[in-house]
């Protein structure tokens, strides 16, 4: 099994040429608590039967109604495995965004308090001295895999290893194409240094994987 894993590696690494490139998620819309939710473009939206729209980026807006007049937004980034999430109060003002790469939430989650005008931020990052762009930019320059490829990325998620004195890690889980019938590889990355710890492959559900040096 484990000269499978080097083979598959070796698949990927000249698959395609590693280009040097910006991280996606720098470019997506920060915080501005001037914006407002569009009662008008939702209430067109609930006549045909929907609430999905398609902003002037080509990005998918999912509408979700909260109670109290509050509304919710979800923005699927095209192309991507990005969503960015968006709270709006009763008086269409947003108080909260946060972003995330498939399930895992990152970068700054910022809520504005109205009543008392407070901003509270949250950093999502600030065990991850090995930055979620840096860990982009390794797979992609040591084993040509693009992770803010939709069709890559199965998984991605942060865990604290508290075994090893809490250290902080990355568990990437990729398709080898995307072809489904092939299995998916789990790399796990030191959150702190970017060191490699495991490569393993399996099945959708992770089982039986096995270790292998990068």
């Amino acid at each position: 099994m484990k000269f499978l894993v080097k083979i598959f590696l070796i698949l990927f690494v000249f698959s395609g040429l590693a280009h040097a490139k910006q991280c996606i998620f720098e470019e997506l819309d920060g915080y501005d608590n001037s914006q407002k939710f569009d009662l008008e473009n939702y209430n067109k939206l609930v006549k045909k039967n929907t609430r999905i729209d398609v902003n002037k980026h080509g990005n998918k807006v999912e509408n979700q109604p909260l109670g109290n007049g509050e509304y919710r937004q979800f923005i699927t980034i095209l192309d991507t495995p990005y969503l960015v999430e968006k709270r709006y109060d009763a008086n269409g003002s947003l108080y909260s965004f946060s972003r995330h790469i498939h399930d895992m939430e990152f970068g700054k989650s910022k809520s504005y308090d109205k009543k008392t005008g407070t901003l509270t931020i949250y950093d999502m990052d600030k065990d991850y001295k090995f930055s979620l762009c840096d860990l982009i930019k390794k797979m992609e320059s040591e084993y040509s895999i693009n992770i803010e490829d939709k069709h890559t990325l199965y998984k991605l998620s942060r865990i604290i290893d508290e075994e090893k004195s809490n250290r902080p890690i990355y568990s990437v889980v990729v398709h080898v194409n995307p072809n489904p019938n092939i299995p998916i590889f789990e790399f796990k990355v030191d959150g702190t240094t970017g060191e490699i710890l495991k490569i393993g492959y399996g099945d959708y559900g992770l089982d039986n994987v096995v270790e292998a040096s990068p």
